[in-house]
């Protein structure tokens, strides 16, 4: 996420709106992976049949449209001026932050080259960006976690416990690593770190992402020592 400490309109306020994009996103990105994680547990756990798309399924779905409505009302509610509302001509009271404000450029940057390449001309427009890139970004994660495990039979109760262990422990560290990259940059959105994040960032970030990625592993290790 790009944050620049600039400001255009008299009535907005920059340094709120991305706070909001900060807290927000961060939320989003945590609840849409632990979303799918459910369902993909439920996959391997043989509860729901092999094969079934988690991003498809009724409930899933339904819970992800709750999420993703409560995104864009967050960044509505705190960039989109005094009738909480995205829009290019609102003037006045009611003028959003621009996207250039609060540090976005003029095309969403994407992500890794490819998909997320939206223009930005309003608030509503970054949330789309910040959005695509989570939901990218989640799939890939969710496809590193389960994609590749081999189907397990639900006897096996072993080999089903570890691989059940290695998707919750990993989406367990995705959670830490973006609540600590969260307020590392809404530190630097207050004006008390440096960015970018988590290096050189608030001195809290890597020190606890690194933390948490060292004892990730061992904890996998050891729940599938034990049940083996």
């Amino acid at each position: 996420m790009l944050l620049i400490a600039s400001a255009q309109h008299v009535n907005a306020e920059p340094g709120r709106c991305r706070a909001a994009i900060i807290k927000a996103a961060a939320k989003h990105a945590q609840n849409t992976l632990q979303a799918l994680r459910e369902c993909e547990d439920k996959v391997v756990a043989g509860t729901l049949p092999q094969g079934t798309d988690c991003t498809a399924g009724a409930v899933t779905s339904a819970r992800m449209s709750r999420v993703s409505s409560a995104f864009y009302r967050a960044i509505e509610g705190a960039c989109g001026g005094g009738n909480h509302s995205c829009a290019v001509f609102d003037v006045g009271d009611d003028a959003d932050d621009s996207p250039a404000a609060i540090g976005f450029p003029s095309v969403c940057p994407g992500f890794e080259g490819q998909a997320c390449t939206n223009a930005i001309d309003h608030c509503d427009d970054v949330a789309l960006c910040v959005a695509c890139i989570t939901a990218e970004a989640t799939a890939q994660g969710i496809d590193l976690y389960y994609g590749q495990l081999v189907p397990t039979d639900r006897g096996t109760q072993p080999s089903l416990k570890c691989q059940r262990a290695i998707g919750k422990e990993a989406v367990k560290f995705a959670a830490a690593k973006s609540k600590a990259l969260a307020r590392c940059w809404a530190s630097v959105n207050r004006g008390n770190a440096t960015a970018p994040c988590p290096v050189p960032g608030d001195g809290i970030a890597f020190a606890a992402i690194r933390k948490r990625r060292q004892r990730r592993p061992r904890h996998q290790r050891h729940r599938v020592r034990d049940d083996l």
